[in-house]
């Protein structure tokens, strides 16, 4: 058996997908977990802001490693199907820059 510190309360500053994230991992280890976000919702630069009935993401946009967060789910005994719908799109983003160049990313690499 461990020290008493093994289970030592942690506190997480910031409610981003990286403190979010660490404090799946261990609050499934077991060891008590307070999330302290300065911010009134929680995702950090995973947000998105709206005006006039549009919207835009504030941070990441695309998902590029699925299995990164399938695996977070079952590690902690569950399943990311039950959670979250994630559908392929095409183009996955569009780029707007100032110049009036349109960046589109994509799946097919040959594009």
């Amino acid at each position: 058996m461990g020290s008493p510190r093994d289970k030592a309360p942690v506190i997480v500053i910031g409610a981003g997908i990286g403190g979010l994230t660490a404090a799946v991992w261990l609050a499934n280890a077991g060891i008590p977990v307070t999330i302290l976000e300065k911010n009134s919702t929680v995702g950090g630069k995973m947000s998105q802001w709206q005006d006039h009935g549009y919207r835009w993401d504030t941070g990441p946009s695309v998902i590029t490693m699925r299995h990164v967060i399938a695996e977070l789910f079952t590690t902690t005994g569950r399943r990311l199907e039950d959670y979250l719908t994630l559908l392929p799109v095409e183009p996955l983003t569009r780029y707007f820059y100032p110049d009036g160049i349109v960046l589109d990313a994509t799946r097919d690499l040959s594009r």
